[in-house]
């Protein structure tokens, strides 16, 4: 049996997710971490959601440690990695302009991690309305020059979401985003280069 499986056959999360709130900081951060881990499997991501850890994970983004904000971000994206409901949750949850403030103040990791919720998030077509006006579209702009490899890549791919929006292939242009996107075409990782020359399809779309 997977052990992501056994962890939670074994009454883990209703735990976990009690030491979000109640822990010390380091042990948010593990508890955190140990929910993103385990919400990488599709029945574990329902349980996690609830036992009320959405709401205590997007407090953390706020009020954690910086790797605690980190793990938080990466708990979030994979929640809401096809997940319909966990998309709509997080971001009733308040969680999207904390996850763009993440993208300018967090570590690397972090900055990935926001990314790749956003990501997911901006599946849904009122999270891309909302994250654009929570200003998340020029640093996720910053993010393809100043980023990590794997920044890049979830960036790169969340903006080709927004980009499907009119007004956000508008506010994409104009925040610098074509000439990085290009730049990628020829600097950026394998997968970096065909997430590029997706989003550049969308925007010429504008």
């Amino acid at each position: 049996m997977d052990n992501s499986v056994s962890i939670a056959a074994a009454g883990a999360i209703p735990l976990l997710v009690v030491l979000l709130q109640s822990g010390t900081d380091v042990t948010k951060g593990n508890a955190a971490g140990a929910l993103g881990n385990l919400s990488v499997n599709v029945d574990n991501k329902v349980s996690i959601a609830a036992a009320g850890a959405i709401a205590l994970l997007v407090a953390l983004l706020q009020n954690g440690t910086d790797v605690a904000k980190g793990e938080a971000a990466a708990a979030l994206r994979n929640l809401s990695a096809k997940n319909v409901d966990n998309t709509v949750s997080i971001a009733a949850a308040g969680a999207i302009p904390l996850l763009v403030v993440l993208l300018q103040s967090g570590t690397d990791v972090a900055k990935g991690n926001a990314a790749g919720a956003l990501l997911n998030l901006s599946l849904n077509n009122d999270n891309k309305v909302s994250i654009a006006a929570a200003g998340a579209i020029s640093p996720l702009v910053a993010l393809l020059q100043n980023g990590t490899d794997v920044a890049k890549e979830m960036v790169t791919i969340t903006l080709r979401n927004l980009s499907t929006n009119e007004d956000n292939r508008v506010s994409i242009a104009a925040a610098g985003a074509i000439p990085r996107l290009v730049s990628l075409l020829q600097n950026g990782t394998a997968r970096a280069k065909a997430q590029a020359t997706q989003t550049l399809c969308c925007l010429s779309y504008a």
